[in-house]
């Protein structure tokens, strides 16, 4: 109990301090803070997009992925299953060319 009290205390002293350093901040660039919201609101939306659009791509080559792999089986699976020796000449013929 004691150690969630003082991580409570400590989380007050660094939010009033980062309050002191944004009330800072508005003062020597001159921006309002509701202007400093915004732009952090702003940076919040992008960061969260950026992320999406990230995930969609790792999502879009794991499915290309697994499609090429797939394909291969596939090719591999026909050649093994439908090919037969030419009684003339010993070569390997597909039967789905046939």
């Amino acid at each position: 109990m004691n150690q969630q009290n003082s991580d409570i205390e400590e989380a007050k002293d660094k939010a009033k301090a980062l309050e002191n350093d944004l009330e800072k901040v508005s003062k020597e660039k001159r921006f309002s803070r509701s202007a400093i919201d915004n732009l952090n609101s702003e940076r919040d939306t992008l960061s969260r997009f950026i992320d999406t659009v990230s995930n969609r791509t790792k999502d879009l080559n794991e499915t290309k992925r697994v499609a090429t792999f797939t394909r291969v089986l596939r090719v591999y699976n026909v050649s093994q299953t439908n090919t037969t020796r030419c009684p003339c000449h010993g070569k390997v013929t597909d039967t789905n060319l046939l």
